[in-house]
């Protein structure tokens, strides 16, 4: 899914993928037309010098769940 420049710790290259803001626009989209019941991450291979594989996928979970649940991401409503 990931262009390889932003995700290099990916089992299957994608060359031309997509960047981050397509995938959060794309799962922005997803939010509000679909129902996500469920979401799997695979395929991360950790590079040992490389922390923003994991950083992006971790923001990238913490983002869908923020979505899908807004009410416990932001009970006050001051977002």
């Amino acid at each position: 899914m990931f262009d390889p420049s932003l995700m290099p710790a990916s089992g299957t290259p994608e060359l031309d993928g997509l960047g981050w803001r397509q995938v959060d626009q794309l799962f922005a989209r997803l939010t509000v037309e679909r129902n996500i019941v469920a979401i799997d991450f695979s395929e991360l291979v950790p590079i040992r010098t490389m922390n923003h594989p994991q950083y992006l996928i971790a923001r990238l979970t913490y983002g869908l769940i923020g979505r899908r649940f807004p009410e416990v991401s932001d009970p006050e409503g001051t977002v």
